[in-house]
């Protein structure tokens, strides 16, 4: 497969509540590689959806309240307290 043909591959993110799912599942081990993997997803859904974005699909404050909290929660998993 050429360089070009990777590139045109998109890759396709869980959910941010697909996300939570996975999260919760993990080991949370920093040496353990799935986490790793787990990590840079949860990064990489993070720098394409903005919170903004996904609040708008919640339209009562009880239910974006919710959403904020899975959001910090993917937040916080990505970007481990002393490493951004």
């Amino acid at each position: 497969m050429s360089l070009n043909q990777k590139k045109s591959q998109g890759i396709i993110y869980p959910s941010i509540d697909g996300l939570v799912g996975m999260i919760q599942a993990a080991k949370n081990d920093p040496a353990d590689e799935e986490t790793a993997r787990l990590r840079e997803m949860c990064r990489h859904k993070l720098r394409a959806y903005k919170v903004d974005e996904y609040l708008k699909r919640y339209t009562t404050t009880e239910e974006q309240v919710a959403a904020r909290a899975r959001w910090e929660l993917v937040h916080e998993f990505a970007h481990p307290q002393g490493r951004g």
